[in-house]
């Protein structure tokens, strides 16, 4: 089974770090899906497309090829060389083509294909797929350099077999302030799958019960082996009082976890 995710982007993303960065020449492709996910058996593969679409007004050259990526307990991504980090899926992948030149206004596709090897233990391994865009040059010689102009990567998830889901709702922190109140949430997962927050939310009561803030957990990643910690900020003060915010979490177990914490906004 793939689950896709599909965005519309106009990003420029520079240096390996895919956030949008300020720059002279900006890499006008969109590309979808930028998210993927799969699960397969041992010895199974499965074939997919993702769409390359150049709304630049020149042509682009696009080089394919294969990273891995780590993320820490904030959610940014570090990038290696494929085979550099333990649960990747890089040397699985095929891609075609790899490298091709897409017009002003033109979509192109390319294709990969996944093959588990047969003898893959259950849980989840993961690698990027990167989108590199060049300028076309018609008339190179061998003083000219073609920069980059940026790049855009697709990440993909494999999730082999079954493995049991134990990712655990791990802490709950209130801090109010003058200007709000700001929650702290850790998660962690000691299984051999990732898993996904969803459906999630934080809610705060006054004393007499009545909810006066709802906030949604963003959807986000846990890897196998690791945590997330993630902040949340009300924005608007609360009258001085007695509180009880409840923090609700779907973390694909089958009851949903929760944490209740009481606190006091001081005149």
């Amino acid at each position: 089974m793939i689950k896709k995710w599909f965005f519309a982007l106009g990003l420029l993303v520079l240096l390996g770090i895919w956030e949008a960065q300020p720059a002279a020449a900006q890499l006008n492709l969109l590309v979808s899906p930028i998210r993927v996910e799969q699960k397969l058996q041992p010895g199974s593969s499965e074939t997919d497309i993702i769409s390359v679409r150049n709304e630049g007004g020149r042509p682009v050259r696009v080089k394919v090829y294969l990273e891995d990526w780590q993320m820490d307990a904030k959610g940014s991504l570090t990038y290696f060389r494929p085979g550099r980090v333990p649960q990747s899926c890089a040397a699985w992948l095929q891609l075609n083509p790899a490298d091709f030149r897409v017009e002003a206004g033109q979509t192109r596709e390319v294709r990969f294909t996944l093959t588990v090897p047969p003898g893959a233990k259950t849980g989840t391994y993961w690698a990027a797929i990167i989108f590199e865009g060049l300028p076309v040059e018609e008339k190179v010689t061998v003083q000219k350099r073609i920069g980059v102009l940026g790049r855009i990567g697709v990440v993909l998830y494999q999730t082999v077999g079954n493995p049991e889901v134990k990712a655990q709702f791990q802490d709950l922190q209130v801090v109010p302030d003058k200007k709000g109140v700001t929650f702290k949430i850790a998660f962690t997962n000691p299984g051999q799958g990732f898993v996904r927050v969803k459906k999630s939310w934080i809610a705060v009561k006054n004393s007499q019960g009545q909810e006066v803030a709802k906030l949604e957990i963003p959807d986000i990643p846990v890897l196998p082996g690791g945590s997330r910690d993630l902040e949340l900020k009300h924005e608007k003060p609360l009258p001085p009082g007695n509180y009880q915010v409840e923090a609700v979490v779907d973390l694909g177990r089958r009851e949903l976890q929760g944490r209740k914490k009481p606190f006091t906004v001081g005149r």
